[in-house]
Protein backbone atom coordinates (compact mmCIF):
# COMPACT_ATOMS: atom_id res chain seq x y z
CA UNK A 1 0.00 0.00 0.00
CA UNK A 2 3.02 2.27 0.16
CA UNK A 3 4.25 1.43 -3.34
CA UNK A 4 5.86 4.36 -5.11
CA UNK A 5 5.06 5.60 -8.59
CA UNK A 6 7.61 6.80 -11.15
CA UNK A 7 7.68 10.21 -9.43
CA UNK A 8 8.14 8.70 -6.01
CA UNK A 9 4.48 9.21 -5.06
CA UNK A 10 2.52 6.73 -3.00
CA UNK A 11 -1.16 6.05 -3.81
CA UNK A 12 -2.14 8.36 -0.92
CA UNK A 13 0.04 11.14 -2.34
CA UNK A 14 -1.64 10.69 -5.72
CA UNK A 15 -5.09 10.83 -4.13
CA UNK A 16 -4.17 14.04 -2.29
CA UNK A 17 -2.61 15.49 -5.45
CA UNK A 18 -5.84 14.87 -7.38
CA UNK A 19 -8.10 15.93 -4.53
CA UNK A 20 -9.76 12.51 -4.55
CA UNK A 21 -11.18 12.43 -1.01
CA UNK A 22 -13.10 9.11 -1.37
CA UNK A 23 -9.92 7.38 -2.54
CA UNK A 24 -7.94 8.85 0.35
CA UNK A 25 -10.61 7.65 2.79
CA UNK A 26 -10.42 4.17 1.26
CA UNK A 27 -6.64 4.08 1.58
CA UNK A 28 -6.55 5.43 5.13
CA UNK A 29 -9.37 3.26 6.46
CA UNK A 30 -8.39 0.00 4.81
CA UNK A 31 -4.65 0.28 4.55
CA UNK A 32 -4.20 0.06 8.30
CA UNK A 33 -0.67 0.40 9.60
CA UNK A 34 0.67 -0.29 6.10
CA UNK A 35 -0.38 3.19 4.98
CA UNK A 36 2.26 5.81 5.63
CA UNK A 37 0.39 9.10 6.05
CA UNK A 38 3.75 10.89 6.17
CA UNK A 39 5.06 9.41 2.92
CA UNK A 40 6.76 11.86 0.60
CA UNK A 41 7.93 12.12 -3.00
CA UNK A 42 11.36 13.06 -4.34
CA UNK A 43 10.72 16.67 -3.27
CA UNK A 44 9.68 15.49 0.19
CA UNK A 45 6.09 16.56 -0.42
CA UNK A 46 3.69 14.67 1.85
CA UNK A 47 -0.02 14.03 1.19
CA UNK A 48 -0.75 17.11 3.32
CA UNK A 49 1.62 19.18 1.17
CA UNK A 50 -0.27 18.15 -1.96
CA UNK A 51 -3.64 18.86 -0.34
CA UNK A 52 -2.42 22.28 0.84
CA UNK A 53 -1.12 23.13 -2.64
CA UNK A 54 -4.42 22.14 -4.25
CA UNK A 55 -6.44 24.06 -1.68
CA UNK A 56 -8.63 21.05 -0.95
CA UNK A 57 -10.20 21.82 2.42
CA UNK A 58 -11.94 18.44 2.65
CA UNK A 59 -8.70 16.59 1.96
CA UNK A 60 -6.83 18.70 4.49
CA UNK A 61 -9.50 18.01 7.14
CA UNK A 62 -9.32 14.29 6.40
CA UNK A 63 -5.55 14.19 6.74
CA UNK A 64 -5.50 16.34 9.86
CA UNK A 65 -7.89 13.87 11.50
CA UNK A 66 -5.19 11.19 11.17
CA UNK A 67 -2.82 11.32 14.14
CA UNK A 68 0.02 10.06 11.94
CA UNK A 69 0.07 13.29 9.91
CA UNK A 70 2.75 15.84 10.79
CA UNK A 71 1.68 19.40 9.92
CA UNK A 72 5.23 20.72 10.20
CA UNK A 73 7.03 18.39 7.77
CA UNK A 74 9.12 20.49 5.39
CA UNK A 75 9.93 19.71 1.77
CA UNK A 76 13.35 19.94 0.14
CA UNK A 77 12.89 23.71 -0.29
CA UNK A 78 12.10 24.20 3.39
CA UNK A 79 8.36 24.68 2.87
CA UNK A 80 5.84 23.28 5.36
CA UNK A 81 2.21 22.73 4.27
CA UNK A 82 1.23 26.09 5.80
CA UNK A 83 3.88 27.84 3.68
CA UNK A 84 2.65 26.00 0.57
CA UNK A 85 -0.99 26.95 1.22
CA UNK A 86 -0.09 30.59 1.88
CA UNK A 87 2.06 30.84 -1.26
CA UNK A 88 -0.80 29.40 -3.32
CA UNK A 89 -3.29 31.82 -1.78
CA UNK A 90 -5.41 29.12 -0.13
CA UNK A 91 -6.38 31.13 2.94
CA UNK A 92 -9.03 28.67 4.17
CA UNK A 93 -6.40 25.93 4.27
CA UNK A 94 -3.96 28.18 6.13
CA UNK A 95 -6.71 28.81 8.68
CA UNK A 96 -7.39 25.08 9.06
CA UNK A 97 -3.70 24.37 9.65
CA UNK A 98 -3.29 27.19 12.17
CA UNK A 99 -6.37 26.02 14.06
CA UNK A 100 -4.66 22.70 14.81
CA UNK A 101 -2.34 24.53 17.19
CA UNK A 102 0.48 22.40 15.80
CA UNK A 103 1.90 24.92 13.33
CA UNK A 104 5.07 26.59 14.53
CA UNK A 105 4.37 30.15 13.43
CA UNK A 106 8.03 31.04 13.96
CA UNK A 107 9.53 28.20 11.97
CA UNK A 108 11.92 29.38 9.27
CA UNK A 109 11.35 28.62 5.62
CA UNK A 110 13.40 29.57 2.54
CA UNK A 111 16.10 32.21 3.05
CA UNK A 112 15.67 31.93 6.85
CA UNK A 113 12.39 33.85 6.69
CA UNK A 114 9.31 32.87 8.67
CA UNK A 115 5.79 32.53 7.29
CA UNK A 116 4.96 35.86 8.94
CA UNK A 117 7.85 37.52 7.11
CA UNK A 118 6.93 35.99 3.75
CA UNK A 119 3.23 36.86 4.13
CA UNK A 120 4.09 40.47 5.00
CA UNK A 121 6.45 40.79 2.05
CA UNK A 122 3.88 39.33 -0.36
CA UNK A 123 1.12 41.58 0.93
CA UNK A 124 -1.04 38.76 2.30
CA UNK A 125 -2.84 40.85 4.92
CA UNK A 126 -5.27 38.05 5.78
CA UNK A 127 -2.47 35.59 6.57
CA UNK A 128 -0.62 38.26 8.54
CA UNK A 129 -3.77 38.93 10.57
CA UNK A 130 -4.29 35.19 11.14
CA UNK A 131 -0.76 34.81 12.44
CA UNK A 132 -1.06 37.85 14.69
CA UNK A 133 -4.28 36.39 16.11
CA UNK A 134 -2.44 33.27 17.28
CA UNK A 135 -0.66 35.39 19.87
CA UNK A 136 2.44 33.24 19.50
CA UNK A 137 4.06 34.69 16.40
CA UNK A 138 7.36 36.56 16.66
CA UNK A 139 6.47 39.91 15.08
CA UNK A 140 10.03 41.16 14.57
CA UNK A 141 11.71 38.17 12.93
CA UNK A 142 14.92 38.96 11.07
CA UNK A 143 16.23 36.89 8.20
CA UNK A 144 19.90 36.02 8.40
CA UNK A 145 20.82 37.29 4.94
CA UNK A 146 19.56 40.89 5.11
CA UNK A 147 18.51 41.25 8.74
CA UNK A 148 15.12 42.60 7.69
CA UNK A 149 11.95 42.28 9.74
CA UNK A 150 8.50 41.45 8.38
CA UNK A 151 7.61 45.14 8.33
CA UNK A 152 10.85 45.93 6.52
CA UNK A 153 9.94 43.50 3.73
CA UNK A 154 6.41 44.92 3.54
CA UNK A 155 7.81 48.46 3.36
CA UNK A 156 10.38 47.49 0.73
CA UNK A 157 7.71 46.01 -1.55
CA UNK A 158 5.14 48.75 -0.87
CA UNK A 159 2.53 46.44 0.61
CA UNK A 160 0.07 49.18 1.50
CA UNK A 161 -2.50 46.82 3.04
CA UNK A 162 0.01 45.11 5.33
CA UNK A 163 2.11 48.10 6.42
CA UNK A 164 -0.77 49.85 8.30
CA UNK A 165 -1.64 46.57 10.02
CA UNK A 166 1.91 46.10 11.25
CA UNK A 167 2.51 49.74 12.14
CA UNK A 168 -0.60 49.54 14.32
CA UNK A 169 0.76 46.52 16.20
CA UNK A 170 2.43 47.77 19.37
CA UNK A 171 4.99 44.97 19.54
CA UNK A 172 6.42 45.87 16.14
CA UNK A 173 9.78 47.63 16.23
CA UNK A 174 9.29 50.59 13.89
CA UNK A 175 12.96 51.56 14.03
CA UNK A 176 14.50 48.15 13.45
CA UNK A 177 17.69 48.24 11.37
CA UNK A 178 18.80 45.70 8.80
CA UNK A 179 22.32 44.46 8.04
CA UNK A 180 23.08 47.70 6.19
CA UNK A 181 22.02 49.71 9.27
CA UNK A 182 18.96 51.07 7.46
CA UNK A 183 15.53 51.46 9.05
CA UNK A 184 12.07 50.96 7.58
CA UNK A 185 11.92 54.66 6.76
CA UNK A 186 15.24 54.41 4.93
CA UNK A 187 13.95 51.53 2.80
CA UNK A 188 10.62 53.15 1.93
CA UNK A 189 12.27 56.48 1.06
CA UNK A 190 14.97 54.75 -0.98
CA UNK A 191 12.32 52.93 -3.01
CA UNK A 192 10.22 56.07 -3.41
CA UNK A 193 7.19 54.59 -1.66
CA UNK A 194 5.53 57.86 -0.65
CA UNK A 195 2.40 56.28 0.86
CA UNK A 196 4.48 54.05 3.14
CA UNK A 197 6.73 56.95 4.13
CA UNK A 198 3.70 59.09 4.96
CA UNK A 199 2.21 56.32 7.09
CA UNK A 200 5.45 55.81 9.01
CA UNK A 201 5.83 59.55 9.62
CA UNK A 202 2.38 59.62 11.21
CA UNK A 203 3.53 57.34 14.01
CA UNK A 204 5.09 58.94 17.07
CA UNK A 205 7.17 55.78 17.53
CA UNK A 206 9.17 56.32 14.34
CA UNK A 207 12.57 58.02 14.40
CA UNK A 208 12.13 60.52 11.56
CA UNK A 209 15.85 61.33 11.23
CA UNK A 210 17.64 57.99 11.31
CA UNK A 211 21.19 57.83 9.97
CA UNK A 212 22.80 54.72 8.59
CA UNK A 213 26.38 53.75 9.38
CA UNK A 214 27.71 55.47 6.24
CA UNK A 215 26.28 58.87 7.21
Amino acid sequence: MTAMGSWGLTPLCWAAHKGDVPMAVLLLQNGGENINARSSDSRRWTPLSFAAAKGSEDMVRLLLADERVDVETKDSAGLSPSFVAAFKGHLAVVKLLLETGQVNANSEGPHSRTLFSWAAGKGDAVVVAMLLATGSVEVNPRDRQFGRTALAWASLYRQETVVPLLVGTKQIDLNARDCTDRTLLHLAAWKGHAAVVELLLQSSRVDVQPKDSKA
